[in-house]
């Protein structure tokens, strides 16, 4: 009786023996941080550069001198042919068109 009853709660060797896991290698590039943000980053770059694009020219101008070129204000108002107060006011109003519109085409990307 008392070898009948070890054997029925025994843990059977097959249960004892350790497990072992297989052993997968973890892909960085194709589940890794780095792809969802690179393809988010790649999104935004194509969104700027249409909306850059789509600017009218005498801001865009200002806008590619001032972040591009790094030039002065008197510098990019000499190059634009126009006083220094008009590029100041275009270069104040292109940043926030700018950001209306690739926010926009982000949203529309992300639908």
């Amino acid at each position: 009786m008392y070898h009948i009853m070890t054997n029925a709660f025994a843990v059977p060797t097959w249960l004892r023996r350790e497990k072992t896991t297989p052993q997968v290698s973890f892909d960085e590039e194709m589940h890794g941080p780095g792809s969802e943000a690179a393809t988010v980053e790649a999104k935004l770059v194509a969104a700027l550069r249409n909306c850059l694009d789509s600017l009218p020219v005498e801001f865009r101008e200002v806008v590619v001198i001032r972040e591009m070129e790094e030039m002065s204000y008197r510098d990019i108002a000499a190059a634009a042919s126009s006083p220094i107060r008009h590029c100041h006011a275009r270069l104040s109003r292109a940043p926030q068109s700018l950001q209306d519109c690739v926010a926009a085409r982000m949203k529309e990307d992300s639908k």
